[in-house]
Formats: structure tokens, C-alpha cells, sequence
């Protein structure tokens, strides 16, 4: 066809668009920063933060710690079953379960056309563990 194409992996692009996120998604991503601090007060080491889906009709969602290990370079598939018959679309099930993860919008103060967002203090504290090195 002698067309040149380029195709973007979504990833750093996508995550960084913080003013598209969902107030559901923001709310989550506080709530996982509370626990990772929580978590790190309380000693955990090498562990990720997760968040839990209850089950029901009703979405909620809880944290929870995980090993490393056991997510580190790990790949969670889309299930199949979420896929429309033609192979692409997606179909009722995955649309049920994406719903909650969109509700709500986040109003994002802008000033000159970019995004505003809060400037945090650098708040050192006392360094309670000694020195790692990696090797």
C-alpha cells in the first residue's frame, strides 16, 4: 500500500493525562496512597497496594496488600467473554464493569490554557533504616 504508519503503545501518554481522569479514579488513587502510607508506618516491605472490587451490584472497592512478587512483570488479560462477537467491540459485560471506574468528573483548575496543580513542600524526616544497596 506504500503507507507509512506509526502506532503509539499507550502508557506513560495515558497516565499522565490526569485532567481526563474519572473522580472515581481519582478518589481510588488517594485511597491507595493512604494505605501505601499506612502500609510503610506499620513496617510492610515489599509489597504493592491493591485495590479490591467488592462483589454485588453496587461497586465498592477496599485496599489490600499483595507481594511484589506475585504482581511484579505479571500480565492480567481482558477476559474473553468481555469481547463483542466481532472481535473487536466490547460488549455488555465489560461495559457493566467499566461503568462505575468513569462516573464522575474532576474539575481541574486552569490557568494560561495548562492544568493547575498543587505544588507539595519537600518535608524531610528522620531516616529510620540504614542504607540498601542494590546488587
Amino acid at each position: 500500500m506504500g503507507i507509512k504508519a506509526r502506532a503509539a503503545k499507550l502508557g506513560t501518554t495515558q497516565r499522565s493525562a490526569v485532567h481526563c481522569s474519572s473522580l472515581t479514579d481519582n478518589n481510588e488513587a488517594f485511597m491507595a496512597g493512604q494505605a501505601a502510607v499506612k502500609a510503610a508506618v506499620e513496617g510492610h516491605t515489599d509489597m504493592m497496594v491493591t485495590l479490591v472490587r467488592g462483589e454485588g451490584d453496587t461497586y465498592k472497592c477496599e485496599t489490600g496488600l499483595a507481594p511484589l512478587g506475585e504482581i511484579a512483570n505479571g500480565v492480567k488479560l481482558l477476559p474473553k467473554n468481555w469481547i463483542g462477537d466481532d472481535g473487536v467491540s466490547m460488549n455488555h459485560s465489560f461495559v457493566r464493569y467499566a461503568q462505575p471506574l468513569i462516573q464522575g468528573e474532576v474539575e481541574v483548575p486552569f490557568a494560561h490554557g495548562l492544568p493547575v496543580f498543587a505544588k507539595l513542600r519537600a518535608k524531610r524526616i528522620e531516616k529510620l533504616l540504614p542504607s540498601h544497596e542494590l546488587g
